[in-house]
């Protein structure tokens, strides 16, 4: 496990590929598809953007087709509040303040997310405690 101690909290995470059950590797895995492929702010925005640019101008238009999909489901994502990362990290947390976060449903890593958001933790702080974890969840 590994502990992260934040504004007198304390985040218990999931700390290798061996600690993490099934069913929240198989999650994961999911969110971080959906996270690297659809995206959900406004740099995913403006790459889909740039790719679509490409395609028109190089008239290969099933690519284009595909890649204005994408930014569909990008902006659906950012309109409804939908974080992929945040989502994903959600996967990896055991336990916050000694309470267990048993519900890996959507609304459930919602919550969590909300909670640790509660806690004063930024964006950045999440994102880069994400990828610390993501480093140690790779199988020997």
């Amino acid at each position: 496990m590994i502990t992260i101690a934040e504004n007198n909290n304390t985040i218990e995470l999931f700390g290798s590929i061996k600690e993490l059950p099934i069913t929240r590797y198989r999650l994961l895995q999911s969110l971080l598809i959906q996270d690297s492929g659809i995206g959900a702010d406004m740099a995913a925005v403006d790459e889909r953007l740039q790719r679509l640019i490409l395609f028109v101008t190089n008239e290969k238009n099933q690519e284009a087709k595909e890649e204005a999909m994408n930014m569909r489901y990008t902006f659906f994502s950012m309109l409804n509040k939908i974080s992929y990362k945040s989502k994903a990290f959600a996967c990896f947390v055991w336990k916050i303040n000694g309470l267990e976060q048993k519900d890996i449903s959507d609304e459930g890593l919602k919550n969590t997310v909300d909670v640790i958001e509660k806690l004063g933790v930024s964006m950045q702080q999440l994102e880069d405690w994400f990828e610390d974890v993501k480093k140690k969840l790779i199988p020997n």
